[in-house]
Parts: C-alpha cells; sequence; structure tokens
C-alpha cells in the first residue's frame, strides 16, 4: 500500500515531504557522458580526481602553517583571494578525501594535514567519518603507547 503525503502525492514522489538527495562532491563528479560510447565510460571511469587549484592552496597552508582549525584557515593572507566560504569547501572536500584529518581531543575542529593521502585521497566509501559530524577520523596512530 503507498503513503500519502499532505499534498495527496506518494511520499516518496513529493519533493516536499521527501528529503533532500545528497549533494555529490568535487570527487564523485562524472567523467563520461551517458551518450558516449563503452570505451569513452571506461576511460572516464579509470580517470582519478584531481586536486583543484584552490585546494591545493589549502594543502600548502596547512604545509605551512600545521594544525589548525578551518575558520583560522579561512582567515590566511595567502587564501585571501578567495571568500570564506570557497576555502570552507574545499576544506570540506579534501576532508572527506582523508587528506585532511580532524585532530581528536580538540573541541574547536582543529585540522591537520595527512601527507600520505595527498597523492592518494581515499574513495568516499572507504574512510571512516564520525556519525554525529561527519569528519574525517585519523586512523589509529602507529606510535607505540607508553606503558
Amino acid at each position: 500500500m503507498t503513503d500519502y503525503c499532505d499534498h495527496n502525492i506518494p511520499r516518496e514522489d513529493c519533493l516536499l515531504c521527501s528529503p533532500p538527495p545528497e549533494q555529490p562532491s568535487l570527487f564523485d563528479a562524472p567523467t563520461h557522458r551517458n551518450i558516449d560510447n563503452r570505451f569513452s565510460r571506461e576511460a572516464g571511469q579509470a580517470i582519478k580526481p584531481k586536486i583543484g587549484s584552490i585546494q591545493w592552496a589549502v594543502i600548502h597552508a596547512y604545509r605551512s602553517h600545521g594544525p589548525m582549525r578551518a575558520r583560522d584557515c579561512e582567515t590566511l593572507p595567502e587564501l585571501g583571494k578567495w571568500g570564506y566560504s570557497t576555502v570552507r569547501k574545499r576544506i570540506s572536500e579534501l576532508g572527506r578525501a582523508g587528506i585532511l584529518e580532524y585532530v581528536p581531543g580538540t573541541e574547536d575542529s582543529t585540522y591537520q594535514l595527512n601527507e600520505e593521502r595527498v597523492t592518494s585521497p581515499l574513495p568516499p566509501e572507504e574512510l571512516d567519518v564520525c556519525p554525529t559530524c561527519n569528519r574525517a577520523i585519523p586512523p589509529p596512530s602507529k606510535e607505540p603507547v607508553p606503558a
């Protein structure tokens, strides 16, 4: 039996009552068109995601200044030619790729650069994220825990 909303439309088809679709990230962009032939589609799917120029600027800022809050990164002079929201979105994208990691134990959303991931970003499905805030969780430290 179909469940109808207040607008007398099946609930799953109603744009007003159903949740909005998940917005794809920069790394989820399609690399081919639906009308392309099979070889074009295969080639497009084989392309690795690229890091954009603003994302590189954010990476260089974290290399230069070390761990910092996204709010502090937005106000750096070297990132001043872009708007705050533009820088914040690039920080989020880099976090979802595992390139920027949330520093555990900090209450103020401090991120640090994961140099290993700069050359090999994680696909979103392989990244451990916090169930509450969706931030990337860094893998456990490889250093031995003192006894």
